[in-house]
């Protein structure tokens, strides 16, 4: 069984083992966050399907990354076979790394959080940040603090097929509360794609189910998070949680099951995913946060 899928899951390889000694460092976000949150000690088992994504997402604080002694970030992402594609007119661009010579394949991004007032619709570009000496840069994006606060960790050895690198550091992954706080908040941000708030609501289900048997465990960081975000975030999560998962009719539920088809279409013996189901279990979600 794939963490996501063959393709991903050697792209996924590459990437860890070539920026090993900044794991520590860094926190695995997106979907990739939601395959690995099954691998967590915390984690039921669970048959429903992975939507899968092409993307890996790496958050970090820019101001961590000191060298301390490691070789530069841009060096070991360029010798692992990696080359950056340029996105936006500022400079420093966005950077997204794929594999030389592979088009269409998995990408990497860097991400950071944005510091200052939250971006308008219509507004001038967020140029991106420059790590280290230059090679590689950030993606600032609002409310991405909450992703690396108080992160979870686990053995990328508990990882089916990744057994042989049970030695490495680590991975560091959202504590999945802050990590769907961010979700809900991130949907007011302008210029996410429809498709990707319909899949964000499948993650937000996907979480309530992966972890419905540690919910204590779960909103036992709400306290902290209460005391080092603004209160405005936490209200306006839980108003626009409320919204998204008010009845089996609403956006998130009707989105997270058109997510789940087309997951599994064509596939047999796939479980089936109902409005009620996602509905039901969110809601358990939210019930623990209140």
């Amino acid at each position: 069984m794939a963490l996501i899928s063959g393709d991903f899951d050697a792209f996924f390889r590459r990437v860890i083992r070539a920026v090993e000694p900044y794991l520590p460092d860094l926190v695995i976000a997106g979907g990739c966050a939601n395959a690995l949150y099954r691998y967590h000690p915390h984690a039921t088992a669970t048959p429903i399907p992975k939507p899968g994504t092409k993307d890996l997402d790496l958050t970090c604080d820019p101001a961590h990354l000191e060298r301390s002694g490691r070789r530069l970030l841009s060096d070991l992402i360029r010798e692992a076979g990696l080359t950056p594609k340029l996105f936006g007119q500022m400079h420093p661009p966005v950077m997204k790394f794929s594999v030389v010579g592979v088009e269409g394949g998995p990408e990497v991004e860097l991400l950071c959080p944005l510091v200052g007032p939250p971006r308008q619709a219509g507004g001038a570009e967020v140029q991106a940040i420059a790590l280290q000496e230059g090679g590689v840069t950030a993606q600032p994006l609002r409310y991405l603090d909450l992703l690396l606060f108080e992160p979870w960790s686990i053995d990328i050895g508990r990882v089916t097929g990744f057994g042989d690198m049970a030695g490495l550091p680590p991975l560091r992954i959202p504590q999945p509360l802050t990590y769907v706080m961010q979700k809900v908040l991130a949907r007011r941000e302008p210029g996410r794609p429809a498709d990707k708030l319909e899949k964000d609501c499948y993650y937000l289900y996907e979480t309530s189910v992966v972890f419905r048997d540690a919910l204590d465990a779960v909103v036992a960081a709400l306290p902290a998070v209460r005391r080092s975000f603004p209160e405005g975030w936490f209200t306006r999560f839980v108003r626009d949680m409320n919204r998204l998962f008010e009845t089996p009719q609403s956006e998130g539920p009707v989105s997270a099951v058109r997510v789940a088809s087309a997951s599994v279409a064509g596939l047999s013996g796939s479980p089936r995913i109902d409005e009620i189901m996602v509905h039901a279990s969110v809601g358990r979600f939210i019930a623990a946060i209140k």
